[in-house]
């Protein structure tokens, strides 16, 4: 029987899809390109449209290929498809559909394979590279290695390039050389025979008329000719890199990249394969794809080689905002032609409807677009403007426009500040009625990171909470650094940066003091290792040795013993204090601990991996537990310790390289530090009851309530003079070489003589800086389609330097046309201009003393000098001030200890495990709530998620772990051969072949007068009620009687929550949750959970089932 999209999402429980989204659910299998705006529910459609064919007999699981950009996105879409494909087989749905029992088996263990595009082209090159040949089994090296690779290159031909660019300039130019050519496709030889192309013609153009050299030429045509004597030189460095990766068996992601499209396009039964093994290809984001995945996909499923086969790809040429790193819009349109179906190109559909942005943001949005397609020659939209869905809210829009930055930034922070007060208040209403709030968002989107610092300050001073997104990267995260600096050490003890970081910072705290008698030891055994070397010098003179010898003696003295300074560090200071005079008996003692702990690091880091090594060094530091303390780490949104972990990824990943020590490590974090951004941090869950700050950049594929784009002025306009071109560019291979559409060789240009040539390369770079303009332009498009309910659009007319800069150009035209939205709106002649505009602030001066005081000046003097040399009376001065405070609260303290109960706030904000510590031992907690401490982090944070993570990649979801586990008894340490007994006990209990309909599933509730947050281990469909089944996995042992009871609070928020969700929905239908000990392989389910009322009572009165808790 055939199933309609409508009576699929009936059958699973999903709201009704639009007519669009069923078009596209339901299109007949095939090629089929869908342009999907922003907000449009693609990744909702890509899998129901996979679910569709599947339930229709058309496909089979196992022969979907689904490919994206991330491994988060790839992670979202894959687990969205499983669970669907879950749903099918449960026994409703699988009887409206006719399945067989064997039909119902396939589907429950569905594994559609779902990849980045990078990972799937490292899968050709690993099952085919032989046939390249090339080895199969290198590795993909970083940016950091890449870079680390080019200077030892550069180096070695250094005195080739002195006097003209420093070396590191080389090494720049000549990474960006080879990431070209490889993106391109192009071979060194070829880009040499170009080049040496290229030079002959522009040598052989005719004089400029009116030449005043004697060679014809212009400043611009010398430097077109300089471009290709560099690039000439820089190509024997890229083959040099290139055989240096050889040795290594190593490659870039675009090497990788480019010998699977070379191998797809030069070897049919490549493509023969992967057609075989996949009938649906789903091509998320195919606006982003670069020119060399395009010719990988269209060589492996293109070209109408297949007529079964369904190849879609689904993109918004509206958010193709990532050109600066290879991705072309064109694509997009050229997907019909390169995936055509059998009787022409491949059919395109739309979906149009936005179900994030409401009307008012919609209509900027689609102004935005309206300019962009008309102003690129488009005979008509390649999509439809967007509508909001009809269940979206009212938006609201601010336009405004003001003098200059300061006033901006006010206007910004004011307005976001009013925004949170009014989200405070209104939460405050909705707590009080007993009615969970809606979490309030916003952020504020930027061009430019460095615009991000003087909007933070100004939110802060309003009492405004802030986050600043990935400013920095991993390595600049404090707790990282500080490893970092220890590792450092260790390797590294005359690296004073090191030092100061570690010796200033948490882990040893000196002060200003300690500090500087450190520094005064370092200087003394400076001066001590300088006179050993003179000594040294004096002992080894002969004045009857040869000259020539005593010379070379000298040098290798001289080679042998720097700088002293530069030999003998604070580390060195540290390890050997001596008489270290000056420094306080604290301090001696802080910087004995740690340096007796670098000793012990260093012994270690001659026999520890990598990876132990930094494990350990966590560990000595004790940063995992300064983090957690820090902040509350089962708060949702604390980022804990995952930035650590992220850095322990890292490491072990930079450890598979041959040959890696402590020292060379440190040497590519350098490198990742310069050329990798620093490496990316790890992610973390942020709360909503704060303002972000990132770029538009990172906030794509996101959404807030409230947005806010300031700074919209020309900035946000490409700089036409980083802007390269092959002419003059020596980075840039020849045009022509690459077989992309869009390029222009020298056969295209109509150039005669040097003065052509000087208007060739201005048109070219003019043909670049449009289409850079055009990316600037969907930037802004992709920031304010970012927005929910409210978009705020800022500028100002006088820049830094008192000069007039302009609104960027859309956001003119938006004003222009909707003035009745303007806040503040200056126009040019409003504003004043030049160094007087603003007035200077006032220089401070001290004021002037009188020669002569006053005479009540020097009474009132006097009667201070007298009142000093009086005793103080007790209990008036400050000193007996702090002692009567402080005795007060130990009086206190004790007499609470004594009383059988006293009153304890509760905190606002719990968890589930909170309501469980409360059972399991109420004092405890309550001490807890009045006087929070860090709980101790115990061995299970960096082995017991071992178990975990298995399980996610075993159900294909995310993390299964929340950090408030990390303190549950019922979860123990997790390591060797119990993980592989965990393991088989897992796949032995029957779980391992049911698909979950949720992991990870966060909630929030009210429970009297607290919000309860926290996840959900795994949630599946109930097969004996039809309802639903919650499951918290447990390593550990099983409890007793008591503690079952008190962890039964757990599951009873669990369900609580679960029901909130469901009536949310609509949906009704009956809970069941239990606990599952892995170990034993036994289920522990309650008989009788208490529900919100009774929770909220027990908590209100103190009255857990283990006892009061008060």
């Amino acid at each position: 029987m055939s199933v309609s999209p409508f009576e699929l999402a009936a059958l699973l429980g999903q709201p009704r899809p639009t007519e669009q989204q069923a078009a596209v659910t339901a299109a007949e299998p095939g090629p089929m390109l869908v342009v999907a705006g922003a907000g449009a529910g693609k990744t909702e459609t890509m899998a129901s449209r996979v679910v569709w064919l599947v339930a229709n007999g058309l496909a089979a699981p196992n022969e979907v290929l689904g490919l994206t950009f991330t491994r988060k996105a790839a992670q979202q879409l894959k687990r969205r498809i499983r669970r669907r494909l879950a749903q099918l087989a449960e026994p409703a749905a699988a009887r409206g559909l006719g399945l067989s029992e064997e039909q119902r088996r396939r589907l429950s263990e569905a594994a559609p394979t779902v990849r980045t595009y990078d990972s799937f082209a490292g899968s050709i090159v690993t099952e085919y590279g032989l046939l390249a040949p090339v080895e199969p089994g290198a590795r993909v090296l970083s940016q950091a290695e890449k870079y680390a690779v080019a200077d030892q290159v550069v180096a070695t031909r250094g005195e080739e390039f002195a006097g003209d660019k420093s070396l590191s300039t080389v090494t720049g130019e000549v990474v960006s050389l080879f990431d070209a050519l490889f993106e391109g496709s192009i071979t060194t030889r070829a880009a040499a025979e170009g080049t040496r192309e290229v030079r002959q013609w522009i040598a052989s153009l005719d004089p400029a008329p009116r030449a005043r050299s004697k060679d014809g030429m212009n400043a611009e045509s010398r430097k077109a000719l300089a471009a290709q004597e560099r690039r000439l030189a820089y190509l024997p460095l890229v083959e040099d890199m290139i055989g240096e990766l050889k040795k290594r068996r190593a490659r870039s992601f675009g090497q990788t990249t480019a010998i699977a499209a070379t191998l797809a396009a030069e070897h049919p039964r490549v493509g023969a394969a992967q057609r075989s093994a996949y009938r649906v290809i789903m091509l998320d984001e195919y606006q982003d794809t670069s020119h060399l995945q395009r010719r990988l996909l269209r060589d492996l499923f293109g070209g109408a080689r297949d007529d079964g086969l369904t190849v879609n790809a689904v993109g918004d040429p509206m958010q193709g905002i990532y050109g600066w790193r290879g991705a072309t819009a064109t694509n997009l349109k050229n997907f019909p032609r390169d995936f055509p179906a059998q009787d022409g190109p491949a059919p395109v559909r739309q979906l149009t409807t936005s179900f994030r942005n409401p009307g008012e943001v919609l209509e900027l949005a689609n102004d935005v677009s309206d300019g962009l397609f008309a102003a690129s020659g488009e005979a008509t939209r390649p999509v439809e403007p967007l509508e909001p869905f009809a269940g979206n809210a009212e938006g609201e829009v601010t336009l405004s426009c003001v003098a200059d930055a300061e006033e901006e930034i006010a206007l910004v922070a004011d307005g976001l500040a009013g925004r949170y007060r009014d989200a405070l208040e209104e939460a405050r209403r909705e707590r009080a009625a007993g009615r969970m709030p809606e979490p309030f968002t916003a952020a504020v989107l930027v061009r430019q990171n460095d615009q991000l610092a003087p909007l933070e300050e100004a939110l802060n001073a309003r009492g405004v909470p802030t986050e600043i997104v990935g400013l920095t990267g991993l390595l600049d995260v404090p707790e990282v650094a500080d490893a970092l600096a220890a590792a450092t050490l260790v390797a590294r003890p005359q690296d004073n940066a090191a030092a100061l970081r570690l010796l200033a910072g948490p882990a040893v705290g000196l002060g200003t003091r300690d500090l500087l008698a450190l520094h005064n030891r370092a200087r003394h055994l400076a001066r001590l290792a300088r006179d050993r070397g003179e000594d040294a010098d004096e002992e080894a003179t002969n004045a009857d040795e040869p000259a020539a010898l005593a010379k070379l003696k000298q040098a290798v003295r001289e080679a042998r013993l720097p700088n002293s300074d530069e030999i003998v560090g604070l580390g060195d200071a540290a390890g050997d204090l001596g008489e270290a005079t000056g420094m306080s008996e604290e301090g001696r003692e802080r910087v004995r601990r740690v340096a007796a702990a670098l000793r012990e690091l260093r012994s270690k880091s001659l026999s520890l991996p990598l990876t132990e090594l930094f494990t350990e060094i966590i560990g000595v530091l004790g940063l995992r537990t300064e983090v957690l303390a820090r902040a509350d780490p089962r708060s949702d949104g604390a980022a804990g310790t995952v930035h650590l972990d992220r850095l322990l990824e890292y490491v072990a990943g930079f450890e598979s390289i041959p040959g890696m020590t402590l020292s060379r490590l440190l040497d590519l974090l350098a490198y990742a530090r310069k050329h990798d951004r620093g490496l990316e941090r790890g992610e973390v869950v942020v709360r909503g009851d704060r303002v972000q700050l990132l770029t538009v950049h990172k906030a794509k594929g996101l959404e807030w309530q409230h947005v806010v784009i300031p700074h919209c002025t020309k900035s946000w306009e490409p700089t036409k003079g980083k802007i390269k071109e092959y002419l003059t560019g020596a980075t840039v291979p020849p045009a022509g070489l690459s077989g992309a559409d869009d390029e222009l060789d020298i056969d295209d240009l109509e150039v005669e003589n040097h003065t052509d040539l000087k208007k060739a390369i201005a048109a070219l770079r003019g043909d670049l800086y449009d289409e850079q303009a055009e990316e600037a332009r969907r930037l802004f498009y992709v920031a304010l389609t970012r927005a929910e309910k409210s978009v705020t659009v800022t500028a100002h007319r006088r820049n830094d330097k008192g000069k007039e800069t302009e609104p960027f150009e859309p956001f003119q035209r938006l004003h222009d046309a909707r003035p009745d939205a303007a806040g503040t709106w200056l126009n040019s002649h409003e504003v004043e201009y030049g160094e007087g505009a603003r007035p200077a602030k006032p220089e401070a001066r001290f004021p002037s003393l009188p020669e002569a005081p006053e005479p009540g000046i020097a009474e009132g003097a006097r009667l201070v000098a007298e009142a000093l040399e009086e005793p103080a009376e007790s209990g008036e001065d400050e000193t007996s001030r702090l002692w009567e405070r402080d005795v007060t609260a130990l009086v206190d303290e004790r007499r609470a200890r004594e009383a059988e109960s006293a009153p304890v706030e509760i905190s606002a904000e719990l968890t589930a495990s909170d309501l469980v510590n409360a059972s399991r031992d109420p004092v405890e907690f309550a001490r807890r709530q009045r006087r929070p401490v860090p709980f101790k982090p115990n061995s299970y944070a960096k082995r017991g998620t071992a178990f975990h993570e298995w399980v996610e990649r075993h159900f294909g979801g995310g993390a299964l772990i929340d950090e408030d586990e990390l303190f549950d008894p019922g979860n123990a340490d997790v390591s060797g051969r119990q993980l592989e007994d965990l393991k088989e006990s897992f796949l032995a209990s029957g779980w391992a072949e049911h698909t979950p309909e949720s992991v990870e599933l966060p909630f929030e509730i009210t429970v009297g007068p607290a919000v309860v947050r926290g996840r959900m281990d795994a949630v599946f469909r109930d097969p004996d009620t039809g309802g639903y089944l919650i499951v918290d996995w447990k390593t550990g042992r099983q409890p007793d009687a008591e503690d079952r009871r008190n962890a039964a609070i757990q599951l009873a928020v669990y369900k609580a929550a679960l029901e909130k969700r469901l009536r949310a929905a609509g949906e009704e239908a009956p809970i069941r949750a239990m606990f599952f000990y892995v170990r034993p392989g036994v289920a522990v389910e309650p008989d009788d959970l208490p529900g919100t009322e009774e929770l909220a009572r027990r908590l209100r009165l103190g009255e857990a089932p283990g006892g009061a808790a008060d």
